[in-house]
């Protein structure tokens, strides 16, 4: 009807402001860290990647989901939802992996920061991170109306943009200013909050679509709902066989045989 469409432009419109977001943090934090010799915006850069595949993929099922090319798909595009969430959480996993072993040279051999970048960084990041704040308030007021598991994913990932960028400017500022050896080590420290950042976001996001995936059954307060309409047709039927539930997207499907 046409409140839905409405709902799935407004959905479309903020995927496609997230994913220009992404593609400006991409451009900045790749031209960043290749000229400030920092390992956490290495990190970042391998973040902001993973992100930008995020958003890619959000964007791209939004506009499948409103163009009804897959009609007769009974439940939708919802489990190409999980599907997405589950390949981009193991592919944070990887990456985090891989910056494990960078963060540990670094830990084990510091190194000043130097370079045209340092600075830059340190402006840009001040700048994605009030960006992506106010996107995530966005998004975040959008699944509160039209939840769906990749518009959560997308406002989850708003959040960790935004605490990315605080952890990375405080970090460069404080590797800037201080000429201690010791204030060397602030660039990988960075670096371990941002693996751990990803590690938490790519747990949530894997558990969350296998839940859905394997079609776990719905939480209690809404198995209540299907219990109160059972009970008061109560003499419509001689017997409950079964309610079998699932999750397609944002849609829940329940089948009771009677």
């Amino acid at each position: 009807n046409a409140e839905l469409m409405t709902a799935h432009h407004r959905i479309e419109k903020i995927s496609a402001a997230g994913l220009t977001v992404s593609v400006c943090t991409l451009g900045v934090v790749a031209y960043t860290a290749m000229t400030s010799n920092s390992i956490a915006l290495l990190a970042d850069l391998c973040n902001s990647a993973l992100e930008f595949t995020a958003d890619l993929v959000a964007f791209a099922t939004f506009r499948l989901l409103r163009s009804k090319r897959f009609s007769r798909l009974e439940y939708g595009l919802g489990k190409f939802e999980n599907v997405a969430g589950l390949l981009i959480g193991i592919l944070m996993v990887l990456g985090a992996l891989g910056l494990v072993f960078l963060t540990i040279a670094r830990f084990r051999s510091p190194e000043e920061l130097e370079g045209s970048g340092v600075w830059a960084a340190i402006i840009g990041m001040v700048v994605l991170g009030g960006i992506n704040a106010w996107m995530f308030s966005r998004t975040r007021h959008l699944a509160g109306e039209h939840s769906t598991p990749l518009l959560e994913t997308q406002a989850n990932l708003f959040r960790t943009k935004m605490a990315t960028d605080l952890v990375i400017a405080t970090a460069l500022i404080g590797g800037s200013l201080i000429g201690a050896e010791w204030g060397h080590n602030l660039d990988p420290i960075a670096s371990v909050v941002i693996i751990v950042i990803m590690l938490n976001e790519a747990w949530h996001l894997i558990s969350d679509s296998l839940q859905d995936l394997v079609d776990q059954a719905i939480n209690e307060t809404m198995q209540m709902v299907v219990n109160r309409h059972l009970i008061r047709y109560f003499d419509s039927y001689e017997r409950l066989e079964q309610v079998r539930s699932r999750k397609s997207g944002g849609d829940v499907f329940i089948d009771i045989c009677l």
